[in-house]
């Protein structure tokens, strides 16, 4: 996952605005908004990723590289431990779909899309919801 990715999965999760990321890191809202859809990330000096990493309960080390088990840890600090055990349940069963050869490789691929793409409109629908 991108850092955007991340930020976004776990703000949504937290049931956080943009604006309440953009108060907490002093920029403007559109900073943040770039941030999730990839257009910019902080800079290396920036005191962003530990201000990120302290309010969301992640490590720097997350926020800055990616990793195998990301949307684990994403999981984990949007929704506590049974939103992990969840999405490793998930994980899992997707993991074995692909390895046993049931699934061609386009497919899969069609079929994440299709995981990512869903979540991202729920979750969205939800925080609009929400705000109202």
């Amino acid at each position: 996952m991108t850092f955007g990715e991340k930020i976004k999965n776990i703000r949504i999760g937290q049931k956080e605005s943009q604006e309440d990321i953009a108060k907490l890191l002093g920029v403007s809202r559109r900073t943040i908004v770039n941030y999730e859809q990839g257009k910019s990330v902080p800079s290396l000096e920036s005191d962003a990723y530990a201000k990120l990493a302290d309010h969301f309960g992640v490590s720097v080390d997350f926020l800055k590289e990616e990793h195998e088990n990301d949307f684990e840890i994403c999981a984990e600090a949007a929704h506590g431990l049974s939103g992990k055990a969840e999405a490793d349940r998930l994980a899992n069963k997707i993991i074995g779909l692909y390895a046993g050869g049931e699934i061609s490789d386009a497919d899969a691929e069609k079929v994440m899309m299709a995981f990512q793409r869903a979540y991202w409109d729920i979750r969205e629908e939800k925080m609009s919801k929400q705000e109202e």
